[in-house]
């Protein structure tokens, strides 16, 4: 394990494992979500709601805590026919010794059948109360796969 050695005059030295200085875990609750699209691809045909690359939005998070199922994002987007609520449902969360969070989930707009998607994430937790998150989300759809890649940062507003 990596350590951390801290130098204080007229002491010893002490050796601090880094892990110990990692930020508490994502506690449970409703989060205030910032999503930037870092790069977007797909056929926008077929894409309809595949962001493209420098877009923002703003929605809520549920986490669930670490190591449980039932993580959504909702975000408000304008479209061509008015408003529309962006639905991703997410795969269970990472245990709390864990950054990574990966596996199955779906994607849509409210009112409408979701789609399959694969998501990929590194969590960076910064407190017990915000983090912020490296993504790539790819959903499956008839014809074709819709792929993007996203920062995220959360701020948390609710239990």
């Amino acid at each position: 394990m990596a350590k951390l050695r801290i130098m204080i005059p007229g002491a010893a030295l002490t050796a601090i494992p880094i892990a110990a200085l990692a930020a508490s875990p994502p506690s449970a609750g409703y989060y205030t979500a910032t999503v930037f699209i870092v790069e977007a691809t797909g056929p926008k045909n077929t894409c309809q709601f595949v962001a493209t690359q420098g877009q923002t939005y703003t929605g809520v998070l549920f986490y669930p805590g670490s190591g449980k199922q039932g993580a959504t994002l909702r975000v408000a987007r304008a479209m061509d026919d008015g408003m529309n609520v962006e639905l991703n449902d997410f795969p269970k969360t990472p245990n709390a010794t864990s950054r990574n969070w990966k596996g199955p989930g779906h994607a849509g707009f409210e009112g409408s059948q979701l789609a399959p998607m694969d998501f990929q994430g590194t969590l960076f937790p910064l407190s017990a109360s915000a983090f912020t998150m490296t993504m790539v989300v790819k959903v499956h759809l008839g014809d074709g796969t819709c792929t993007y890649g996203a920062n995220l940062a959360a701020a948390k507003t609710g239990n």
